[in-house]
């Protein structure tokens, strides 16, 4: 399967220096690490018995709530209203 068919939307995304270097340093991409973050967020689950075609899958009930916590924290629903 193509990377391609496996999501639904790609983006181009600009990516400061200083986050590119924090994932350096722990040799990780910046790639693992937002889609770690959306599977948090998201509460993906890639198990035996029901796989994911793109693999992801969330780091553990505690990171979810952390992620969902500055998600809902950070207010994007109230900066997105329109009156």
């Amino acid at each position: 399967m193509s990377e391609s068919s496996i999501f639904p939307q790609y983006i181009e995304l600009g990516l400061p220096q200083e986050f590119l270097d924090m994932c350096k340093e722990i040799n990780t991409t910046p790639v693992e690490v937002l889609h770690g973050f959306i599977a948090d967020l998201c509460y993906l689950q890639n198990t035996v018995a029901d796989p994911r075609p793109d693999n992801l899958s969330r780091h553990g009930s505690d990171e979810s709530r952390l992620a969902n916590d500055y998600f809902d924290r950070v207010g994007y629903d109230f900066l997105n209203q329109t009156e």
